[in-house]
């Protein structure tokens, strides 16, 4: 294992609530435990009371992370329950993850690495490998831009970063009042923030965290709601001037066809067009 001493500090910031599956949620912080090189700090939000297995979990890790285990009363959502464990994050540098994933075990010896070599760079993050349930076996990477140039521009047609795999400056993300309140929007509004307010992003190539793509997730991202959800998102956009009005027609046409389509047409879009490039 590496020396943490002349590497960069960072801070991992996860937040779990009540549905969320026990099993998968001790692969993810086993995939921290086995990093080559150990994050300072795991801050994981607790979003409202968990079940008993869930909270058997955590306690399985209280002696094997540096965690610290923030609880709220209740259920606030992601946004929220995110910017409260802001507050206790340490570190200059905070790393995203989710508690249905799994890093890759030299995911952090990678991005301090970058920190050190891109003193410029504000956000970054990489690839992502996605599976169904063996992570052993992906079926796809989920590509981005790796330039700001690129990015920026992939930023005003969908979410130019895997949120998941992405280090932040703590200080750029919390001058700008920490994560909107936008429902299924939250990173995208927040890198949109950010670019306008000026700060430098970029991507790994490596794929650094292996994602849960399965069939319930397509299910997931259609209907009415989740289109208007959209809607709101896009004309946030175009209100801020960070889109045009021809790209806002664009990308509100693109979300209906999608979104209001049955589950069959969806996963054959998602499997084209929009998610990872078969492997």
């Amino acid at each position: 294992m590496i020396s943490i001493d002349s590497y960069p500090k960072i801070s991992v910031l996860i937040s779990v609530y009540v549905k969320e599956q026990p099993n998968y949620l001790r692969e993810a912080l086993q995939s921290l435990v086995e990093q080559t090189l150990p994050a300072n700090q795991v801050v994981l939000v607790c979003d409202g009371p968990l079940s008993l297995s869930l909270d058997e979990v955590i306690d399985e890790f209280l002696t094997l992370l540096p965690l610290k285990v923030l609880r709220l009363p209740v259920n606030v959502g992601l946004s929220s329950a995110l910017n409260a464990g802001l507050v206790y994050c340490e570190y200059e540098w905070i790393a995203r993850f989710d508690t249905d994933d799994i890093c890759e075990k030299f995911r952090f010896e990678l991005q301090v690495e970058f920190i050190r070599q891109r003193p410029d760079v504000d956000v970054f993050g990489s690839n992502i490998l996605e599976f169904t349930e063996n992570s052993q076996a992906p079926h796809s990477i989920r590509e981005v831009k790796l330039s700001h140039d690129g990015i920026l521009a992939a930023a005003r047609f969908r979410n130019p970063m895997n949120h998941v795999t992405v280090l932040f400056r703590k200080a750029v993300v919390v001058g700008v009042g920490g994560y909107p309140h936008d429902a299924l929007n939250e990173d995208y509004a927040l890198w949109v923030g950010l670019m306008m307010n000026g700060c430098k992003f970029s991507n790994l190539s490596e794929p650094l965290v292996r994602v849960r793509a399965g069939q319930d997730m397509v299910s997931r991202r259609g209907g009415l709601d989740y289109f208007l959800t959209e809607f709101k998102m896009q004309r946030r956009l175009k209100d801020i001037g960070f889109i045009s009005s021809s790209v806002f027609i664009f990308n509100i046409g693109v979300r209906v066809i999608v979104r209001l389509s049955p589950n069959f047409l969806r996963r054959a879009f998602y499997a084209v067009l929009l998610r990872g490039r078969p492997l």
